[in-house]
C-alpha cells in the first residue's frame, strides 16, 4: 500500500506544480509591476495556491498535522526558527499553519524545475553555504524581506536530522533577526521524518505536531543576551521536545 501511496503522492506533487506554473508566471509579472493592487492579488493567489498544493500532498500521503500556539506569532514581521527533521517539514508548515511564509533554503532548489518557480513566488531566499559572499547576500535579501513586512522560516541546523535529535544551530538566522530587530519565534516539529526518511524513501502515513512557542523580542536584548541567542533558542526547543516525550511516555503508561 505504501508503494502505491508514494507513487500517487509524488505524481500529484509534480502534476500540481506543472498545473500552477501559469499562475507562477502571472504572479511574477504582478510582482514586477509594483502596482499595489496587483501585488495584493499576487499575495492572495500565492497563499491560495500554496495551501491547496500542500494540503493535497498531505492528504494523499496520509499525513495529519496538529498545530498549537499560533497565537504566539506576532502581527509584525518575524523570523520563525525551528528544527528540521525531514522533507515534509515544509509541506506541513505550508499546509497547516495560518498562512504561507518565505523560507530560507539551499541553493540547490534553484535547479529543480517548477519547484524553484513556486519557491520564488513565496519570496524564498536561496543560500549557497559553500560561498561566504553569496551566503551574506542571501542574508541581506532576507533582511529586506523582513523590513518589507514578510515573515521568514529558517532551519538553523542547515540540514535534515532525519530523526528526533536537534543538531547545532548556525548563527545566520539570529544575526538577521537581531539586525532588523524583529522577534524570533521558536517552533518545534515532531514526526515528519517518520513519513519519508525513516522508511528509506517510501511514504507512510504519520501524524505531525507543530508547536509554536512564545516569541523573543530581539529589540529589547542587550549585547550579551544577543550573543547567547543561538544556544538559548536551541535549548528552548530541546526542553519542549523533552516535555513532549515525557507526555507521550506518560500517556502510553496510562493506556497500559
Amino acid at each position: 500500500m505504501y508503494i502505491i501511496r508514494t507513487i500517487i503522492a509524488m505524481f500529484l506533487c509534480g502534476v500540481e506544480l506543472i498545473l500552477v506554473s501559469p499562475f507562477m508566471v502571472l504572479n511574477k509579472a504582478r510582482k514586477a509591476s509594483g502596482d499595489p493592487r496587483r501585488l495584493e492579488k499576487r499575495e492572495k493567489s500565492v497563499r491560495r495556491i500554496t495551501r491547496w498544493w500542500a494540503k493535497t500532498i498531505l492528504f494523499y500521503s496520509g499525513v495529519t498535522v496538529t498545530v498549537t500556539g499560533l497565537s504566539n506569532i506576532p502581527k509584525s514581521p518575524c523570523v520563525l526558527v525551528g528544527n528540521h527533521q525531514g522533507y515534509y517539514d515544509i509541506i506541513s508548515l505550508l499546509g497547516a499553519m495560518d498562512k504561507p511564509r518565505a523560507f530560507m533554503g539551499q541553493s540547490g532548489f534553484q535547479k529543480v524545475p517548477f519547484l524553484s518557480g513556486w519557491m520564488q513566488n513565496l519570496d524564498c531566499v536561496f543560500v549557497d553555504r559553500e560561498n561566504a559572499k553569496e551566503a551574506m547576500r542571501a542574508v541581506q535579501k532576507a533582511e529586506k524581506l523582513l523590513e518589507g513586512g514578510k515573515d521568514i522560516y529558517v532551519f538553523p541546523e542547515g540540514t535534515r536530522s532525519q530523526c528526533d535529535s536537534i543538531g547545532p544551530f548556525k548563527q545566520g538566522a539570529f544575526r538577521m533577526a537581531t539586525k532588523v530587530k524583529c522577534p524570533i519565534v521558536p517552533f518545534l516539529i515532531d514526526g515528519t521524518y517518520k513519513i519519508y526518511e525513516k522508511n528509506h524513501g517510501w511514504i507512510k502515513p504519520a501524524h505531525v505536531d507543530i508547536t509554536v512557542l512564545p516569541p523573543i523580542d530581539t529589540a529589547a536584548l542587550d549585547r550579551v543576551r544577543l550573543n547567547q541567542l543561538t544556544d538559548e533558542i536551541r535549548e528552548i526547543l530541546l526542553k519542549e521536545q523533552a516535555k513532549r516525550f515525557a507526555e507521550k511516555k506518560g500517556g502510553t503508561q496510562q493506556n497500559e
